[in-house]
């Protein structure tokens, strides 16, 4: 997974070298984002739908 995420940076940093730099910040920064998103996932069904009738009037 570390591998794929970093795949993708490659076109930035051989157009940007010095930003290589931030592939810690990136590392760590994906590493603590995860269980966010694992819990929004767990919590989709939590939405409250008390706004749709603004939603549909505008």
């Amino acid at each position: 997974l570390l591998f794929i995420k970093m795949v993708k940076l490659v076109p930035h940093f051989t157009l940007y070298p010095i930003d290589v730099y931030f592939i810690p910040v990136t590392i760590l920064f994906g590493y603590f984002h995860s269980p966010i998103k694992f819990y929004a996932l767990l919590t989709l069904h939590l939405v409250s739908l008390r706004i749709l009738p603004f939603l549909i009037l505008y």
